[in-house]
């Protein structure tokens, strides 16, 4: 007799409602009969489709959700919801191929331009994770370029309609000390957003990394039969540990990218990924990331990263906060205390966690920008304003939220 769902899962699975179970067991490409089985059994229940619906819609996993239940329990889901949840799945295709059209046009442009641009996240993500640019939920496209190009690149996308998120009498000079969290362009038209990063804009990573030694180290990837340049491998798994960091884990997508990204590179160069993430003092952010993954979707790790892992309690502690509050909606770390503090956590060394939640409290983002416009020569005043903001949106009106 096989083991129920619960027993090759942590503990804490057991709490969940069927709901969750199902997406858990769905959110993934590869499917193990045990997990076919649990998936069987979990489908004959009276379940709540409209929360599972709106769960995997909120989680971006609704293509996994989707392919896993044709795949796996062909009849066994009621029509009218596995006719909702295709034309979902098709409604986020067209997107998701919208979006890579826009993508390798921006690129085709910036190369024009003599402009070395990385996307990464998005479609490129998609690809090197899944195997499959719509097999992924995704909402923009990242693009990451050196910041003396930003200029040009603003151009650029003038040239093809987008329209900035700041305005241009609120944005300060590219030039100038104040930076954004993101350059964010929207083009209705093309119903596309695109977000340009610099290294003065990577905020969330503790240390800036360093574009010429990412680009050198780049790979490629096959988008519409167009060959595209983006971050290895072994870059693109710390940078989407970092991304999820910063957003503290909330969207089972984020674990699910790191456990398929993984899975589906067998010869990723673990050593490499350790000594990227150590170099920007991200390590502790790819140890949670890591645990995360191989605790929701018990992934394998080799003997010597478990064993790493095995050694940074602190790590183990925030993946178990962030997998609490992510199943069981315990909100307990979203006020600004809370968030102050579990930044502070994420990056190993007094000093340097202190530094890194103090400037994320402090240097201001596009938020704080669109939430109170001030002149561009005033815009040092956002320094002040941001803390206030920051308390205000996640004080303790907001932790239980």
């Amino acid at each position: 007799m096989r083991k129920s769902f619960a027993t090759f899962m942590h503990p804490l699975f057991e709490k969940l409602s069927p709901e969750w179970k199902l997406l858990l067991c769905c959110a993934r490409t590869r499917m193990n009969p045990e997990l076919a089985e649990e998936v069987c059994n979990l489908v004959k229940k009276p379940l709540k489709w409209n929360a599972i619906f709106s769960v995997a819609s909120e989680n971006a996993i609704v293509p996994l959700l989707d392919r896993q239940l044709r795949a796996t329990v062909p009849g066994l889901v009621p029509v009218s919801e596995m006719q909702r949840l295709n034309e979902a799945n098709r409604a986020n295709a067209l997107r998701c191929l919208n979006l890579t059209a826009v993508l390798i046009e921006i690129l085709r442009l910036l190369k024009a331009e003599g402009i070395a641009a990385l996307p990464y996240k998005g479609p490129v993500l998609a690809v090197q994770a899944y195997g499959d640019a719509v097999l992924r939920q995704f909402e923009d496209v990242d693009i990451l370029l050196r910041h003396r190009d930003m200029e040009k690149a603003h151009e650029i996308m003038r040239r093809l309609g987008f329209v900035p998120a700041i305005p241009e009498d609120m944005r300060p000079d590219f030039n100038s000390p104040m930076v954004p969290g993101e350059y964010k362009y929207y083009g209705e038209a093309r119903a596309a957003i695109v977000e340009f990063h610099t290294e003065r804009t990577y905020r969330h990573f503790p240390v800036a990394p360093d574009l010429d030694e990412l680009y050198r180290a780049g790979g490629w990837v096959s988008l519409s039969g167009h060959q595209v340049r983006t971050l290895s491998v072994e870059d693109t798994l710390v940078a989407i540990c970092v991304h999820g960091s910063k957003d503290f884990w909330a969207r089972l997508s984020w674990i699910a990218d790191v456990s398929e990204l993984i899975q589906s590179q067998p010869g990723l160069d673990w050593q490499r990924v350790i000594s990227r993430a150590v170099s920007l003092r991200a390590e502790r952010m790819l140890h949670a990331g890591l645990m995360l993954a191989a605790r929701t979707f018990d992934t394998p790790l080799p003997e010597a990263v478990a064993g790493r892992l095995g050694k940074d309690a602190r790590a183990r502690t925030i993946a178990g906060e962030m997998q609490t509050s992510l199943l069981h909606s315990d909100s307990k770390l979203r006020g600004a205390i809370g968030r102050f503090e579990l930044r502070r956590r994420l990056v190993p060394g007094m000093f340097a966690g202190w530094h890194y939640a103090l400037r994320l409290t402090m240097v201001p983002a596009e938020e704080d920008w669109r939430t109170m416009r001030l002149p561009a020569r005033l815009g040092p005043f956002y320094f002040l304003l941001r803390p206030l903001r920051l308390a205000r949106k996640y004080g303790r009106s907001h932790e239980a939220a």
